[in-house]
């Protein structure tokens, strides 16, 4: 969960895991506590004879060798192959995932030619790992063979001499045998044991990566909901050293019980900036404090209780509608549960679902539409003691009856004192909330009370030019600076300032 690829639903940790446990409870693992045991054979073999002393130490140097040779063959063709089998594990994911578009969309047959190419590369590069570790498993093999027929050779040889005994050959093969059958069998094993030891180092690096995120801080006092943001800046984890940030330096604050509109045009960074607020994603610097204390310094899962989060894509988990809700807290009060869906007026959508609030969603459940999804995350925000609302465009699928429930249950919860921030590409909406912030490629274009912003949009459009005309638009004036507020917006803005009712085709 605290993985940089935990946004991109990658469980590799989980088959990492699997693959250790996996090799913990094989065979290969008593294998390896054969090995302190080979030297221990070897000088045994010299108290009987030294010639098969040595023959028997220069095949174990040979096979020490082979291991070696068949570690710097198969490094690269077991990476590239377990890359190929993650890729085309989380491609099948996806995929099946998004069945109904791919079914809907005729593409079908091409996303099965997609997987199935990634699925060839990765068997291509599966085949060339095992060929390699079969080829030198092999040879350590029959080398094992013939120094074991060569010390009963030489074992003959001895004893014609004098040297030796007839008991002394069959002895000197036996223990030489016990002292080069482990290197043999790990030899054997080599691809089992080499991708068991990357799993172990890969866990390693992953629990390190969570100790480092996972600072929860102490459990402070209950929150009143003030929010500060100081000087925010994010770039995405694997963005270039030069690419410019998504988020610039945003500054701004609300007092208990404002509520804020986040507007601007797509892709201005509203969303990555509210993932920001509750502390989804860290920023590169600056600070967002709740109650004046950053928000790394808080513990987690104690703030998270009076946080009510609502992100763009609505996600709801398997389980039942009222786990779903209550955030599948064990000890969750039905009470509660209930109250919750009141103030996102969903509780009469619920009981009309076939078991109510305990109905089950997700994979053999019930699937909801997007209007329903939204109301009941809507509810799931709302449960608790939620001191800061951040809604992502929580009225992007409901109907006429959907926001006025919306609106309400906003009012509503204003009233208890939360912070609320909504971001919503409706000024109409927009102009209900105490507060605006137009964000446009990542930093704040207007921040003030939503009248003001809004004379200001309103304004701004008389200095945009006509669509039909061939010279470019010139920068609106503010007061705070030069903005360059969209005409989509300005235009609503003007409508909006004028009082008349605001239609959106």
């Amino acid at each position: 969960m605290k993985g940089p690829r935990a946004g991109y639903g990658d469980v590799q940790p989980l088959r990492v895991l699997a693959a250790l446990r996996s090799f913990a409870s094989s065979r290969v693992l008593f294998f390896l506590f054969d090995v302190p045991f080979a030297p221990i054979f070897v000088i045994i073999l010299y108290f009987i004879h030294p010639v098969p002393f040595f023959v028997t130490l220069v095949g174990a140097a040979v096979l020490l060798m082979i291991a070696v040779i068949n570690q710097i063959a198969t490094v690269r063709s077991g990476a590239q192959a377990a890359e190929t089998t993650v890729g085309a594990m989380n491609a099948a994911q996806v995929f099946v995932r998004n069945f109904e578009t791919i079914k809907a969309l005729g593409m079908l047959s091409n996303v099965t030619e997609n997987w199935g190419g990634r699925c060839a590369e990765s068997l291509r590069a599966t085949d060339r790992l095992a060929r390699t570790n079969s080829f030198y498993s092999g040879l350590s093999r029959i080398l094992r063979m013939v120094l074991q027929m060569s010390i009963l050779g030489i074992g003959a040889y001895l004893v014609i001499q004098g040297e030796m005994t007839a008991g002394m050959i069959f002895a000197s093969s036996i223990i030489s045998g016990r002292a080069l059958q482990p290197l043999d069998q790990i030899i054997g094993a080599w691809r089992q044991i080499v991708e068991s030891y990357g799993a172990c180092r890969r866990l390693k690096t992953i629990a390190r990566e969570a100790r480092h995120a996972g600072h929860e801080g102490i459990v402070l006092p209950s929150p009143d909901g003030s929010l500060a943001v100081e000087q925010l800046v994010y770039s995405l984890p694997d963005s270039d050293a030069g690419a410019p940030p998504l988020i610039k330096r945003v500054s701004f604050a609300l007092e208990p019980g404002q509520s804020l509109a986040l507007i601007g045009p797509s892709r201005a960074g509203k969303s990555t900036l509210a993932r920001l607020f509750v502390g989804a994603i860290e920023p590169r610097s600056g600070v967002v404090r709740i109650d004046g204390s950053d928000l790394r310094n808080w513990n987690s899962d104690a703030l998270g209780k009076h946080i009510g989060y609502l992100s763009q894509e609505v996600e709801l988990f398997p389980g039942t509608i009222a786990e779903n809700i209550a955030r599948f807290d064990p000890d969750a009060d039905d009470a509660a549960i209930i109250e919750a869906a009141r103030r996102a007026h969903a509780h009469e959508l619920i009981l009309g679902q076939k078991k109510g609030y305990a109905t089950d969603i997700g994979p053999g459940g019930t699937r909801l539409s997007g209007g329903e999804r939204q109301r009941i995350g809507l509810a799931r925000a709302f449960y608790g003691d939620s001191k800061l609302l951040v809604l992502d465009e929580p009225n992007s699928n409901l109907d006429a009856g959907g926001e006025a429930a919306l609106e309400k249950a906003l009012a509503e919860a204003k009233a208890r004192g939360a912070t609320v921030i909504m971001i919503t590409h409706k000024i109409a909406i927009a102009a209900r909330c105490d507060r605006m912030l137009l964000l446009q490629d990542g930093q704040v274009e207007l921040f003030g009370t939503s009248q003001d912003v809004i004379q200001r949009l309103s304004q701004g459009i008389q200095r945009i030019q006509p669509a039909n005309t061939a010279q470019p638009a010139p920068q609106a004036k503010t007061g705070d600076g030069p903005t360059r507020p969209t005409a989509s917006f300005a235009k609503e803005a003007r409508v909006e300032a004028s009082g008349s009712p605001i239609r959106r085709l």
